[in-house]
């Protein structure tokens, strides 16, 4: 994966809060995947986030990636994807969908006003 020039990251990447056993024991990842992750992935979460300025061209590429303006080309890009992916809140959808039943005995308030108290 050493197609593109993004440096290294100044610290091993974990994330522990979404692998609590580790990138490389999740299941989601390949060896060598999980390798890529952890060298480069304070770097590129970073980026992402905007704390850290791109110095070179791959790393404005891999910002525009980031942004959803350009398609990801670059091994690293479409790593970082996939690492999103797996770390985002799944959608959950019902075969039923979003519309709620209305209940047929709802009563507005002028039809509880109508009530003849004379009685």
């Amino acid at each position: 994966m050493s197609d593109s020039n993004i440096r290294f990251g100044k610290k091993l990447f974990t994330d522990t809060k979404n692998f609590r056993n580790g990138i490389r024991r999740s299941g989601h990842f390949s060896v060598s995947e999980s390798s890529q992750l952890e060298k480069y992935g304070d770097t590129l979460q970073q980026l992402a986030n905007e704390t850290l300025s791109p110095d070179n061209d791959d790393e404005k590429r891999f910002l525009d990636v980031c942004k959803g303006e350009l398609a990801a080309e670059h091994a690293l890009e479409k790593l970082w994807l996939k690492y999103l992916e797996k770390t985002s809140p799944q959608q959950f959808h019902t075969m039923f969908g979003n519309s709620k039943v209305k209940s047929a005995n709802t009563a507005s308030n002028d039809d509880i006003d109508d009530v003849d108290d004379d009685e």
